[in-house]
């Protein structure tokens, strides 16, 4: 319950502002000439001439029309399992040569270097005017409905999501407490004991059901796979505190409340009742708060996020650049580079379909000096100071597109210099009278920065009565880990994490 209330409090407070070893299918051992299996294949993909990475490239086991995402390094790791030495693998990164090659020929150098595909107009059209790349860019949001028809569909889902938070300043600086248990040397301990760098992530594999409801809004059920997660250190003082407020919250009369008061401005804080339903196992996590979380990030791919997508809803903040054709699974695409104008944010890349207007990848970040929302108001500061976004949309047959990944990053940072009070008050007629209340100044810089992965490794349309059949599980069971650990994915096709990922572990 008591992180309930952390919750209240945070919310008022913002309110003011390469190949594996594990063997299993085939590589030749030529020290005892035999055949050796190999379960997995590890490597990365460059670009030819420049030997840059290139991130989020498809890679696709071509007879089984399965296959990975690589990671924003470049690096990937394909599941090979029951799979021939003679299979196909088709590896797709929208403005290159599509690169076809065997397992075998992918055993023997999983360094895949693809070459540029970028053709000018004029070796396409005859044109008899000018292409207007701000109309061709119009278009997609106008065409939106056609292209990106929402059917029921069941989709395989494997989501990574990781958290950072550097804190720069941190202070409290004790002014006053009626409270007996709370006192000068507590609240120092709880301070000096912050961590000021913290590091988390998740990786959810799983079935989402989606449908559309009466009002065409996205509805989600999740039939989960497994939930990795790393779990933060627990720390002794912020335990205390923890246990200490819950004490403190419990014991709130029948006419008694708590409120949080900074200057002129305070509101009280809901305590809810905790619930048995509530209380669950520290292992296990419930399904609605993870489907609460994935309908959240699905929203991104609709397009409809007016600040995310500010290049395709305000064209008239942005200039517009044709930078040439190229060839995405057997259609046209144009490539069309943007930058921002004075009132313009971002600068980045389209890939959009000559034939259909349907944008198939987006590759876009902050230009530089500009940066999202920034203010200072009454000691609180807040700074979106960085976000990037990838999308791409695959056609899964002759009229629509549908989802195959996208990945966002964003930082932003938050600074407090103000003075809080917490007060436990008692209902009067006239007035309510104060019982508690501790007082103390909060100082803190910290920075925060969020990626999210989202690749859908395989999609099936379903009927709707399968989705209205399908009941949602309660919870799911959370394996924790200290650190990165590849065998609780061997076997499964998930995105490759970055070397620093795996080489991350938790300090005890």
């Amino acid at each position: 319950m008591t992180r309930k209330i952390t919750i209240h409090l945070l919310a008022f407070i913002t309110s003011l502002h390469c190949i594996s070893q594990t063997k299993k299918d085939t590589i030749q051992d030529t020290s005892q000439e035999t055949v050796k299996l190999l379960s997995e294949i590890k490597g990365n993909v460059l670009d030819a001439q420049s030997k840059e990475p290139l991130p989020y490239t498809n890679i696709i086991i071509k007879n089984q029309n399965r296959g990975v995402i690589s990671n924003e390094k470049g690096d990937f790791s394909l599941n090979i399992l029951n799979i021939s030495k003679t299979d196909s693998i088709w590896f797709q990164y929208i403005g290159y040569a599509t690169k076809k090659i065997t397992v075998n020929q992918l055993m023997l150098d999983s360094t895949i270097l693809l070459d540029q595909d970028v053709y000018s107009m004029n070796e396409v059209f005859i044109l008899s005017q000018d292409i207007d790349p701000k109309k061709i860019v119009k278009n997609v949001l106008e065409n939106k409905e056609v292209n990106y028809v929402t059917s029921t569909q069941k989709n395989q889902t494997f989501i990574r999501t990781r958290y950072t938070t550097d804190i720069e300043k941190f202070d409290i600086e004790f002014q006053k407490s009626t409270f007996e248990e709370i006192n000068k040397e507590m609240i120092d301990d709880f301070k000096n004991n912050v961590p000021k760098h913290s590091t988390s992530y998740s990786d959810f594999l799983g079935n989402v059901l989606i449908s559309t409801n009466e009002d065409d809004e996205l509805e989600l059920k999740i039939d989960p796979i497994k939930l990795v997660s790393l779990k933060e250190e627990d720390i002794a003082e912020l335990d205390k505190i923890e246990k200490l407020f819950d004490s403190l919250f419990k014991n709130t009369g029948e006419k008694e409340y708590w409120k949080i008061k900074s200057g002129l401005f305070g509101g009280k804080i809901d305590i809810p009742e905790e619930t048995e339903s509530d209380t669950l196992d520290e292992n296990t996590h419930k399904i609605k708060y993870i489907n609460q979380s994935i309908k959240y990030k699905l929203g991104y791919a609709t397009f409809e996020n007016k600040k995310k997508w500010e290049f395709l809803h305000k064209t008239g903040n942005y200039n517009y650049t044709v930078a040439g054709l190229t060839n995405v699974n057997g259609e046209d695409a144009y490539i069309i580079d943007f930058t921002p104008k004075s009132d313009g944010e971002y600068e980045g890349r389209l890939y959009i379909s000559v034939e259909t207007s349907a944008l198939i990848r987006a590759d876009y970040n902050y230009a530089p000096g500009k940066i999202g929302k920034d203010f200072q108001l009454l000691g609180i500061g807040y700074s979106e100071t960085a976000f990037s976004g990838s999308i791409y949309f695959e056609k899964t047959n002759n009229t629509s597109y549908t989802l195959k990944y996208f990945s966002t990053k964003s930082e932003n940072q938050v600074s407090i210099n103000r003075k809080f009070a917490l007060q436990k008050k008692q209902n009067k007629f006239l007035f309510d009278k104060n019982l508690n209340e501790i007082k103390a100044r909060f100082k803190m810089i910290a920075t925060n920065a969020t990626t999210i992965e989202y690749m859908v490794i395989e999609n099936e349309n379903i009927p709707k009565t399968t989705f209205t059949n399908f009941k949602e599980q309660e919870k799911m069971k959370v394996i924790y880990v200290d650190q990165f650990d590849e065998s609780l994915w061997k076997d499964y096709n998930i995105i490759e994490p970055t070397q620093q990922m795996k080489t991350y572990k938790k300090l005890q």
